[in-house]
């Protein structure tokens, strides 16, 4: 290859060509193959594992993670879950908090959404609220309200060390409801995790990490959201995700990084905001940071929860 001509022919066939691979649990490796093997999760850094786990135990929390997912397959637009499942030994569970507007795909939908966590070695538990949004919360106080206390009820429940949510201004309505549903439950919970915040239809402003994406850890995303099988039919956006990984390493360079900073040796990445309660509310864990993949997801728990 000697042109960036031929650089963009080359990019925009190989999209094209993808377009061909098989959805599916099979499309992401090939065969029956995960991200990893369950044996050797279990296997791996015992001792780091143990370490955590005795932190947390410290605070009232679990090795556990629950992602807020406004619909199915947002969970599997997120790559630091899987980095906390394989770094250390997180359990995640995607809390499916609505299973979408159109009515008739709700069903379908949930089964996909089984098949798309059960590959990734996620649990699901399904809220399946019938409509989020910030209106909402104005609109229907005592529906809003009921669905804080299933929200609450449910992080007292599992005492996750860890909570995904979408950042207030997300564009989607659905976003936007799901980030005030979670914020409005933490106000009902005794819970000291930190959450983090993704985006997924509209750039944070303030964001503080820039978190690697492997390749293997991206394939497997791919895999799982092409689980979803009628919306990639409609619009093969996981063929985008690399595309999209690859601008979060432009733009986290500089937003994360500080303007003018080197941008980070790797090809893939993903921006959240990572935020802890200092006692008078919800605040950024640190400054920035920029996590590849040869270093530990567990310095979060160590810079945001017990330093």
């Amino acid at each position: 290859m000697k042109t960036y001509m031929e650089f963009i022919n080359s990019t925009r066939n190989l999209v094209v060509s993808a377009r061909r691979i098989k959805t599916g649990k099979s499309a992401a490796f090939g065969g029956s193959k995960k991200l990893f093997d369950f044996d050797s999760l279990l296997a791996m850094g015992q001792k780091q594992k143990k370490r955590i786990a005795g932190e947390l135990r410290k605070m009232n929390l679990l090795p556990r993670a629950v992602i807020f997912a406004p619909h199915p397959d947002d969970e599997c637009m997120m790559s630091l879950p899987l980095r906390f499942m394989c770094e250390c030994g997180f359990e995640i569970v995607d809390a499916a908090v609505t299973l979408g507007s159109n009515v008739e795909r709700r069903v379908p939908r949930k089964l996909e959404l089984r098949s798309a966590c059960d590959f990734l070695g996620w649990k699901v538990s399904v809220l399946g609220f019938e409509r989020i949004t910030g209106n909402t919360r104005k609109s229907d106080k005592a529906y809003w309200n009921s669905c804080v206390r299933k929200v609450a009820d449910l992080i007292a429940s599992k005492r996750p060390a860890v909570i995904f949510a979408p950042h207030c201004r997300d564009w989607n309505k659905t976003h936007i409801g799901t980030s005030l549903l979670v914020k409005d439950a933490l106000k009902c919970v005794k819970w000291n995790g930190i959450v983090i915040e993704t985006e997924l239809w509209q750039a944070m402003e303030t964001p503080n990490l820039l978190s690697e994406v492997s390749p293997e850890v991206l394939a497997a995303m791919m895999g799982a959201l092409s689980c979803h099988t009628k919306e990639v039919e409609r619009n093969p956006y996981h063929l985008n995700l690399v595309s999209y990984m690859t601008d979060n390493v432009r733009r986290g360079a500089e937003i994360v990084g500080g303007q003018g900073g080197s941008a980070p040796d790797f090809q893939f990445g993903q921006i959240y905001r990572v935020l802890r309660n200092n006692g008078s509310g919800w605040k950024p864990a640190f400054k920035s940071k920029i996590l590849p993949a040869c270093a530990s997801v567990s310095e979060l728990l160590d810079i945001a929860l017990w330093k």
